[in-house]
């Protein structure tokens, strides 16, 4: 009788343990897998959501990589273009050409918040003129939290096309936009964390 009762007992226990170790794996799994959305407003007023993965806790590092997307199958205008950036990270090992190579594991970096003015850019020149209808951006842990897209024709005059005040980093795709230009530019007017801008890859996708 009492064999059977310190048997019972164990496995008792063991169910016990087991609920709770399920338990912990799906608060893990439900915590990994946190989203953040964030809302902005195209040029013509239509709303639009972004969705990131929540790295708020990740500190930038070069040997991190981006996922390319696969929902625009569409000409990648931007790559191999010439880009140029408001500023280059002192080291200079992460030039504005490393966000338009193709590479996904390289990446431009601007100043950090510490010699930053505030304001960070980046831009290609798609060669030709190009009515815009989406630009990805992949962000490094270093993203904006407020920044605008705009197009030009000369460098010089820029037209906003898009704008967000809620940016929350890891992959904007941003669609059915509106404006065309030569040039294209991120125009980051609020920096996210105190290690300035950094994108993996910033591709825009168009028509003549």
């Amino acid at each position: 009788m009492f064999k059977k009762l310190l048997i019972i007992t164990m496995v008792t226990s063991l169910m016990v343990l087991s609920f709770a170790s399920c338990k912990n794996d799906a608060a893990k799994s439900s915590s990994t897998n946190a989203l953040l959305t964030s809302s902005a407003t195209k040029a013509n007023g239509t709303s639009i959501k972004a969705t990131a993965a929540n790295t708020s806790s990740q500190k930038p590092v070069s040997s991190a990589t981006a996922t390319p997307s696969t929902a625009i199958s569409t000409v990648n205008l931007a790559i191999g273009k010439t880009s140029l950036a408001s500023s280059i990270y002192e080291t200079a090992a992460w030039p504005a050409s490393m966000a338009n190579d193709g590479d996904y594991t390289t990446r431009w970096s601007s100043f950090d918040t510490a010699h930053s003015t505030g304001i960070e850019w980046y831009q290609v020149d798609l060669a030709s003129t190009f009515t815009i209808d989406n630009v990805n951006i992949y962000w490094e842990v270093a993203c904006a939290t407020s920044y605008q897209i705009q197009v030009s024709n000369d460098a010089i005059n820029w037209t906003t096309i898009y704008t967000t005040t809620e940016g929350v980093g890891g992959t904007d795709e941003l669609s059915d936009l509106s404006g065309s230009g030569r040039y294209v530019r991120m125009n980051g007017t609020e920096l996210g964390t105190i290690y300035g801008l950094s994108i993996f890859e910033f591709e825009v996708f168009g028509h003549v």
